[in-house]
């Protein structure tokens, strides 16, 4: 994960998805969609396997492939999230 102070967050309102990771700058925008500590919490954390997967320089970081399910498994495991949401 990049350090924190290299990474900003914003609230955006789409009503399309949950969230974004933009590159450059890094960027995590979570729509307002997201209106219950659950639902920001699961979208937060599918955001940051795209920011691992970036950083670990994969170059389908943005995809939800083999890698991306792999890490989104273990984490729906840990905190009961349902995979099909996530």
């Amino acid at each position: 994960m990049p350090q924190p102070h290299k990474i900003s967050f914003s609230v955006i309102n789409t009503n399309e998805v949950f969230g974004y990771f933009h590159t450059e700058p890094m960027r995590i925008e979570i729509d307002k969609m997201c209106d219950t500590w659950d639902h920001l919490f699961q979208t937060m954390m599918h955001e940051c396997i795209h920011v691992a997967l970036y950083k670990s320089n994969h170059h389908d970081f943005d995809q939800h492939e083999l890698k991306f399910n792999r890490i989104a498994k273990r984490i729906c495991d840990m905190y009961k999230f349902d995979i099909k949401e996530f």
